[in-house]
């Protein structure tokens, strides 16, 4: 990372960060992104179990924006879980679309603003 006004204890867990999260972003829009996060959130959301059962899950139609450059979730571990749900509800399948993008999607809107106004049709 190229700024230089960061702190010696932020740099290496910003650039850490980065690096999983947003790795060809520029500088300036990875911190504008880091700026939207919530540091309050319950911790119990990423530890808890969150699996949908069968039976009351998967009526809805759903999409995953799988993230081919993800390096906090990589591709393969996207296409587990995409294929074990679409296992649990074989009748409502995840329609997929892939983007050329790291963790946090591209950094120019575009691209997923044209994946979700596809949705709409």
């Amino acid at each position: 990372m190229t700024r230089t006004n960061w702190r010696s204890a932020d740099r290496g867990f910003l650039t850490a960060a980065k690096a999983a999260l947003a790795h060809d972003w520029d500088d300036a829009a990875f911190l504008a992104a880091l700026n939207t996060m919530e540091p309050d959130e319950v911790w119990a959301v990423s530890t808890d179990d969150a699996r949908g059962a069968p039976t009351t899950w998967g009526r809805i139609p759903r999409t995953y924006v799988r993230c081919a450059r993800d390096r906090a979730l990589p591709p393969a571990l996207q296409d587990r879980m995409i294929a074990e749900a679409d296992q649990a509800t074989p009748r409502n399948r995840f329609d997929v679309h892939t983007l050329d993008a790291p963790h946090l999607g591209p950094q120019h809107p575009r691209p997923l603003a044209r994946v979700l106004t596809s949705l709409l049709d």
